[in-house]
């Protein structure tokens, strides 16, 4: 199996003047990292890279496929989980890890994901993201 990350969707989405639109009559894409939104109305924003980034940083830590072989998006799976008060790490975590990983960062990365792929209009700008991926990493 080759695990090599795929990150070429992100910067699909070009920042263009005020008041001009983009307008495509077909979506294209990567499935499993497509945004729903952009799916539904063919419109790439910065929030469809922030998407595609949040199930990479799913695929990190469960150690799954963006899209598994019965054709379920990763997303399905771990939302519910992630959409708890307290948050399942142990089922969403890799366990080809066993306990080798910090917890409360993986559960951080986890919820950083969680809102990475939430609603469109909720999703956090990816310096947000950034900023909050480097608050994990020890000096």
């Amino acid at each position: 199996m080759d695990w090599t990350a795929k990150l070429s969707d992100f910067g699909m989405c070009k920042e263009q003047d005020a008041g001009k639109s983009h307008v495509s009559t077909r979506v294209m894409g990567t499935m499993g990292y497509l945004d729903p939104d952009y799916m539904e109305t063919g419109l790439l924003r910065q929030s469809s890279d922030v998407y595609a980034f949040g199930v990479f940083l799913l695929e990190l830590i469960t150690g799954k496929r963006a899209v598994s072989d019965t054709g379920q998006p990763l997303t399905s799976w771990v939302f519910p989980l992630l959409d708890q008060k307290k948050p399942e790490i142990d089922l969403l975590i890799d366990s080809a890890l066993g306990s080798r990983f910090d917890r409360d960062s993986a559960l951080k990365i986890a919820v950083i994901a969680k809102f990475c792929i939430g609603d469109e209009e909720l999703r956090p700008e990816m310096a947000a993201v950034v900023e909050r991926l480097k608050k994990l990493v020890p000096p």
